[in-house]
């Protein structure tokens, strides 16, 4: 403990920013700056002339605002400068489009869990099925276009379910019949 106090007690001193210089009555003198004045810069000068950068007319006639043939000088071997090669690629867009028979079959299912989920989140306020309900319209929004939806957050707000929750039996059937019809095979 005495260290540590002693410590605290000399550390003002190790840390003040004076030299010792020999023992004369100026005992701490301040410190004198490690850089003489002889290494300053001299202070700043207002420009007289403008600077002006040059340019060679050769190369850029036009920085100085004046065409390279009115200047009368040699002109060198132009490049031959070729149209431009347009290649053209035929993307083939990938058939999305659902059956008008399967798109109505799927859009029935998907309404069928959208509204069995809101009956059971009506019933006990579980989160997993209001996900499942909003999943549900996003993939009918798609449906209604006769387009395959992307079921990717169907299956997974499906997968989410709690194992007990209100209508599960009539849920869990609507939910298989709209995986089955919504998907690709």
């Amino acid at each position: 403990m005495k260290r540590v106090l002693l410590a605290f007690a000399v550390a003002p001193l190790l840390l003040a920013p004076v030299r010792l210089d020999n023992a004369t009555p100026g005992f701490f003198q301040p410190a004198v700056s490690p850089a003489p004045e002889a290494y300053s810069l001299p202070p700043a000068q207002p420009l007289i002339t403008p600077t002006v950068v040059y340019v060679s007319p050769t190369v850029y006639p036009e920085a100085l605002g004046v065409s390279s043939s009115s200047l009368s000088l040699p002109q060198g071997p132009q490049p031959q400068t070729q149209p431009p090669v347009v290649i053209q690629r035929v993307y083939m867009q990938p058939d999305n489009t659902m059956p008008e028979n399967r798109a109505a079959l799927c859009l029935r299912s998907l309404l069928l869990v959208q509204d069995i989920a809101m009956l059971s989140y009506q019933q006990k306020n579980t989160t997993s099925t209001i996900t499942l309900a909003s999943a549900a319209t996003a993939a009918v929004t798609s449906v209604v276009k006769q387009k395959w939806p992307n079921m990717n957050a169907f299956h997974k707000a499906a997968k989410g379910l709690p194992w007990f929750y209100p209508n599960k039996a009539e849920l869990s059937q609507a939910v298989a019949a709209a995986e089955s019809l919504c998907t690709r095979q």
